[in-house]
């Protein structure tokens, strides 16, 4: 009965880490600031140097996890792309009421190492089309449980 009892515990705890993750991101290069004219249209947030997004696939929900920003400790919805990319969005910390100031965030899936590696964040995306034109910060991953 201890064996029954100890191969589903294992079983439990391995299968929930393979649909569980947590990721830690460094921004690669700097922040590009919005040009003048488009500060009409966006909010500017400071992005933080480093990320720690805890990915939960089977629920479909994330989580930002200390992070030095005003989203630490944010709980965001995943929407799964096209080639298994990764779409979530946060509010505006200037404008929450209104969905075009979001933050956009997309997760790049490599198939030849199969993980996220790169994340893109825009604060201000209305591509539509998927195709992230311009971008305010690029994040490398790397997958630490």
């Amino acid at each position: 009965m201890k064996k029954i009892l100890c191969i589903c515990i294992f079983s439990f705890i391995f299968t929930n880490n393979t649909f569980g993750a947590t990721y830690y991101c460094k921004m690669e290069g700097v922040q590009n600031i919005p040009s003048n004219k488009d500060f009409d249209f966006k909010s500017f947030v400071n992005f933080p140097k480093t990320l720690q997004i805890n990915l939960f696939k089977t629920t479909m929900v994330g989580k930002f996890e200390n992070t030095n920003a005003y989203f630490n400790n944010y709980k965001f919805t995943l929407n799964i792309l096209n080639d298994k990319g990764l779409k979530f969005e946060i509010r505006s910390l200037d404008k929450p009421q209104s969905i075009n100031d979001n933050i956009t965030f997309f997760l790049d899936y490599e198939k030849y190492s199969n993980t996220y590696r790169h994340l893109w964040v825009d604060n201000y995306w209305h591509g539509g089309s998927g195709v992230l034109n311009d971008y305010d910060a690029h994040y490398i991953c790397d997958k630490i449980i």
